[in-house]
């Protein structure tokens, strides 16, 4: 006897892939990035009259993770672009600002 098989003639559906919530709020940060990078120098300029350096914990103190990510790629774009001094001590420890 000969055993019969069956093939699908309907294609498999395709799950559909939403991108995820961060990468999108990213992507909206992103489009604007120009006036956050200046909006952020002159929030270091005016930080930096009443403190020498700046702790970035008490820059990012009470933001919520997004906005403390947010922050923190500002930051390194004004130190490449060698607006403000960015360092650390020890590795994983307080990063500190400054202008000069």
């Amino acid at each position: 006897m000969v055993e019969k098989i069956y093939l699908e003639t309907q294609p498999k559906p395709t799950p559909i892939i939403t991108e995820p919530f961060l990468i999108r709020e990213l992507d909206d940060f992103m489009t604007d990035i120009e006036n956050k990078v200046e909006a952020m120098y002159k929030t270091i300029i005016l930080l930096a009259k009443k403190k020498n350096v700046i702790h970035f914990s008490s820059l990012v103190k009470g933001l919520k993770k997004l906005e403390a990510i947010r922050t923190f790629l500002l930051i390194l774009f004004l130190a490449t672009r060698e607006k403000i001094k960015l360092w650390q001590d020890e590795e994983f420890g307080e990063m500190y600002i400054s202008l000069d």
